[in-house]
Protein backbone atom coordinates (compact mmCIF):
# COMPACT_ATOMS: atom_id res chain seq x y z
CA UNK A 1 0.00 0.00 0.00
CA UNK A 2 2.61 2.77 0.99
CA UNK A 3 4.36 2.07 -2.33
CA UNK A 4 1.14 2.40 -4.49
CA UNK A 5 0.94 6.27 -2.28
CA UNK A 6 4.45 6.93 -3.54
CA UNK A 7 3.98 5.94 -7.08
CA UNK A 8 0.69 7.92 -6.89
CA UNK A 9 2.35 11.05 -4.95
CA UNK A 10 5.52 10.81 -7.25
CA UNK A 11 3.07 11.31 -10.23
CA UNK A 12 1.05 13.83 -9.30
CA UNK A 13 4.17 16.34 -8.32
CA UNK A 14 5.94 15.25 -11.75
CA UNK A 15 2.78 15.65 -13.56
CA UNK A 16 0.16 18.10 -11.97
CA UNK A 17 2.17 20.49 -10.17
CA UNK A 18 5.40 18.97 -11.51
CA UNK A 19 5.32 22.04 -13.65
CA UNK A 20 6.60 24.42 -11.26
CA UNK A 21 8.90 22.00 -9.42
CA UNK A 22 10.83 21.47 -13.06
CA UNK A 23 10.46 25.57 -13.25
CA UNK A 24 11.98 25.98 -10.02
CA UNK A 25 14.78 23.46 -10.76
CA UNK A 26 15.10 25.29 -14.15
CA UNK A 27 14.20 29.01 -12.80
CA UNK A 28 15.88 30.90 -15.35
CA UNK A 29 18.51 30.71 -17.55
CA UNK A 30 20.02 33.23 -16.61
CA UNK A 31 20.15 32.98 -13.17
CA UNK A 32 23.31 30.10 -12.75
CA UNK A 33 25.41 32.79 -15.21
CA UNK A 34 24.56 35.18 -13.19
CA UNK A 35 25.81 33.65 -9.96
CA UNK A 36 28.74 33.24 -11.56
CA UNK A 37 29.20 36.39 -12.31
CA UNK A 38 28.69 38.20 -9.22
CA UNK A 39 30.75 39.21 -6.59
CA UNK A 40 30.14 40.77 -3.04
CA UNK A 41 32.33 42.36 -0.24
CA UNK A 42 31.56 44.61 2.84
CA UNK A 43 34.03 47.34 3.08
CA UNK A 44 35.31 47.88 6.76
CA UNK A 45 36.99 49.63 8.88
CA UNK A 46 38.53 47.68 11.71
CA UNK A 47 35.36 45.74 12.84
CA UNK A 48 33.10 48.56 11.38
CA UNK A 49 30.93 47.62 8.08
CA UNK A 50 31.23 50.91 6.00
CA UNK A 51 29.52 49.89 3.03
CA UNK A 52 28.42 46.77 1.10
CA UNK A 53 29.08 46.65 -2.19
CA UNK A 54 28.53 43.93 -5.06
CA UNK A 55 29.03 43.73 -8.80
CA UNK A 56 27.39 41.13 -11.33
CA UNK A 57 29.79 41.70 -14.74
CA UNK A 58 26.93 41.91 -17.52
CA UNK A 59 28.89 41.64 -20.54
CA UNK A 60 28.71 37.54 -20.31
CA UNK A 61 25.22 36.87 -19.34
CA UNK A 62 23.12 39.19 -21.90
CA UNK A 63 25.96 39.64 -24.90
CA UNK A 64 23.50 40.85 -27.00
CA UNK A 65 22.64 44.02 -24.93
CA UNK A 66 26.12 44.73 -23.21
CA UNK A 67 28.50 44.51 -25.23
CA UNK A 68 29.73 48.36 -26.69
CA UNK A 69 31.33 48.89 -22.82
CA UNK A 70 32.03 46.92 -19.96
CA UNK A 71 28.85 46.83 -18.13
CA UNK A 72 27.84 45.86 -14.14
CA UNK A 73 25.27 45.63 -12.29
CA UNK A 74 26.18 47.33 -9.13
CA UNK A 75 24.66 46.88 -5.66
CA UNK A 76 26.00 49.64 -3.13
CA UNK A 77 25.00 50.04 0.64
CA UNK A 78 26.71 52.84 2.58
CA UNK A 79 25.70 52.53 6.70
CA UNK A 80 25.72 56.03 6.76
CA UNK A 81 25.03 57.35 3.59
CA UNK A 82 24.03 61.25 2.14
CA UNK A 83 21.20 62.29 1.80
CA UNK A 84 19.60 61.70 -1.52
CA UNK A 85 21.10 63.25 -4.58
CA UNK A 86 24.29 62.37 -2.90
CA UNK A 87 23.86 58.74 -1.61
CA UNK A 88 24.98 55.46 -2.89
CA UNK A 89 26.70 55.97 -6.30
CA UNK A 90 26.79 59.43 -6.38
CA UNK A 91 27.87 59.96 -2.33
CA UNK A 92 31.43 62.01 -2.99
CA UNK A 93 33.54 59.81 -0.27
CA UNK A 94 33.21 57.12 -2.70
CA UNK A 95 34.55 56.44 -5.73
CA UNK A 96 33.99 53.38 -8.05
CA UNK A 97 36.86 52.92 -11.16
CA UNK A 98 37.32 49.82 -13.39
CA UNK A 99 40.92 49.33 -14.18
CA UNK A 100 41.57 52.95 -12.84
CA UNK A 101 39.13 54.52 -15.44
CA UNK A 102 35.83 56.44 -14.26
CA UNK A 103 32.85 55.25 -14.87
CA UNK A 104 30.86 56.79 -18.64
CA UNK A 105 27.18 55.58 -17.77
CA UNK A 106 25.53 55.00 -14.69
CA UNK A 107 21.79 54.26 -14.54
CA UNK A 108 19.54 53.80 -11.64
CA UNK A 109 17.60 50.26 -11.37
CA UNK A 110 14.27 49.70 -8.99
CA UNK A 111 13.16 46.89 -7.92
CA UNK A 112 10.21 46.82 -10.59
CA UNK A 113 12.97 46.17 -13.55
CA UNK A 114 13.59 43.15 -15.24
CA UNK A 115 17.12 42.82 -14.53
CA UNK A 116 17.03 43.88 -10.80
CA UNK A 117 14.33 40.88 -10.64
CA UNK A 118 16.44 38.45 -12.28
CA UNK A 119 19.58 38.68 -10.36
CA UNK A 120 21.23 36.76 -7.70
CA UNK A 121 21.39 38.01 -4.37
CA UNK A 122 19.91 41.34 -4.29
CA UNK A 123 18.92 43.46 -0.91
CA UNK A 124 16.09 45.76 -0.77
CA UNK A 125 18.15 48.05 1.52
CA UNK A 126 20.95 48.80 -1.06
CA UNK A 127 20.56 50.81 -3.75
CA UNK A 128 21.23 49.70 -7.83
CA UNK A 129 22.56 50.62 -10.85
CA UNK A 130 24.03 49.57 -14.34
CA UNK A 131 27.45 51.27 -14.68
CA UNK A 132 29.31 50.85 -17.54
CA UNK A 133 33.12 51.93 -18.82
CA UNK A 134 35.29 52.30 -21.66
CA UNK A 135 38.16 50.30 -21.30
CA UNK A 136 40.22 49.26 -24.17
CA UNK A 137 42.59 47.23 -21.65
CA UNK A 138 43.35 43.50 -22.92
CA UNK A 139 43.95 42.26 -19.42
CA UNK A 140 41.54 41.51 -16.63
CA UNK A 141 38.56 43.58 -15.37
CA UNK A 142 39.60 45.56 -12.18
CA UNK A 143 36.75 46.74 -10.31
CA UNK A 144 37.47 49.17 -7.16
CA UNK A 145 35.29 50.31 -5.12
CA UNK A 146 36.94 52.79 -2.61
CA UNK A 147 36.18 55.18 0.41
CA UNK A 148 38.18 58.22 0.45
CA UNK A 149 40.04 57.00 3.47
CA UNK A 150 41.26 54.41 1.50
CA UNK A 151 39.84 51.20 2.55
CA UNK A 152 38.80 49.90 -0.79
CA UNK A 153 37.46 46.55 -1.77
CA UNK A 154 38.93 45.01 -5.16
CA UNK A 155 36.78 42.54 -7.90
CA UNK A 156 38.64 40.71 -10.55
CA UNK A 157 36.44 39.66 -13.51
CA UNK A 158 38.02 37.45 -16.76
CA UNK A 159 37.40 39.70 -19.43
CA UNK A 160 34.65 38.58 -21.98
CA UNK A 161 35.03 38.31 -25.18
CA UNK A 162 32.08 37.89 -27.63
CA UNK A 163 32.47 34.85 -29.32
Amino acid sequence: MRFLVAITVSVWIFTGCGNSVLLMLDKDKTFKPSLDNTQKQQLKNGQTTLAIFRATYLNPIYPDAYHDKEYFFVGIHIQDDLKEGSSGINNPHYTLTLNDHNATAVEPVGETDKLYKSMPMVERWARYYVVGFDDNSTGKLNLVYKKDTKQSVKFTFPRYVKP
